[in-house]
């Protein structure tokens, strides 16, 4: 019940394919674990805002370096959270993976809440995963001049509906 809480020493936490049934009480947990550096939930069925209450708790943590949250159905209230996070001046995330967010093609990921808070151009961020989220050319636009001016220098736009890439100048 307390396991999170009390390992504030944990440096990688990987759930892969599982619930999490009490996302309050876990969240509360991650945000004692100021030593995290990895965090991966991948196919974790966390719906939008159970992603964002446990992504605001991960806010402040100065040592995170990876998070992937691939394989969930993270919308607008996570991207929301994202952006706060990538925004805050004690993050030093430099990857990050949001693949297969479980959109359709009437569904999709809305990157202004990414970008909205100027985060992701002056964050450390080097590493942005968006595979297979169906976004297209116009779903991207709110991204692109964020990017070119950012640190990142791997973008994955693999199993989108991108058939040019706007190329920074």
């Amino acid at each position: 019940r307390h396991g999170l809480s009390q390992s504030q020493e944990l440096a990688k936490l990987h759930l892969f394919w599982c619930a999490i049934a009490n996302v309050k009480e876990f969240s509360s947990g991650l945000g004692q674990n100021r030593s995290l550096q990895e965090v991966f939930l991948v196919g974790t069925k966390l719906e939008d805002d159970h992603l964002a209450t446990i992504l605001t708790s991960l806010q402040g943590h100065c040592q995170l370096r990876r998070l992937n949250i691939e394989a969930n159905r993270g919308r607008t209230a996570c991207l929301d959270a994202l952006g706060k996070l990538l925004a805050d001046p004690h993050c030093r995330l430099k990857n990050l993976d949001l693949t297969h967010q479980y959109c359709s093609s009437e569904d999709t990921l809305q990157l202004e809440h990414l970008v909205k808070y100027g985060g992701l151009a002056s964050s450390t961020l080097e590493q942005l995963d968006l595979t297979g989220n169906f976004l297209s050319e116009t779903e991207l636009d709110p991204i692109w001049s964020h990017v070119a001016k950012s640190r990142v220098r791997k973008l994955n736009l693999a199993y989108n509906r991108v058939e040019t890439i706007p190329l920074p100048t």
